[in-house]
């Protein structure tokens, strides 16, 4: 098996962490980022990272998330952009900055760990549910363009 670069972003959490030591047992070379590290709401600390690092990577797993557990009535605009920034928008960026390698290789995958909200409604959860019905749409799409 030949030795694959894998980014996990959220890859601090449980889940990101179990995906990033399963990657590192199968042989694959792994960059794990969590929030704290690698803000997926700031433009510029992407930029920074891809200015260091080589868009070189063949998986792109995105396990990473904002949630804040409100009612619609006492959500700021900040706190509902905040959760499209992170479970959406930055991950499209990501994704942007990895297409030119996956274009000139044909190869490149992406796995994207939603959530039942991106599917169902829940009460007091309106930023993370939708964005994450946001984000399958958007996964849907780019299976769809990319997947040649």
């Amino acid at each position: 098996m030949t030795r694959k670069k894998a980014l996990v972003l959220g890859g601090k959490g449980s889940i990101g962490s179990a995906i990033s030591n399963h990657f590192v047992d199968l042989g694959h070379e792994v960059t794990s980022v969590g929030r704290h590290e690698f803000d997926l709401t700031n433009d510029s600390q992407i930029e920074d990272f891809f200015s260091t690092a080589p868009a070189d990577f063949d998986f792109l797993i995105h396990s990473g998330g904002f949630n804040v557990p409100k009612i619609f009535e006492d959500l700021s605009d900040q706190e509902i952009r905040h959760a499209l920034d992170t479970n959406l928008m930055g991950f499209l960026n990501i994704v942007r900055r990895c297409l030119p390698y996956w274009k000139v290789k044909c190869a490149g995958r992406i796995v994207v760990l939603s959530s039942l909200y991106g599917t169902f409604g829940r009460r007091g959860r309106l930023p993370y549910v939708m964005s994450k019905h946001a984000l399958n749409g958007a996964v849907k799409t780019l299976a769809i363009e990319l997947a040649e």
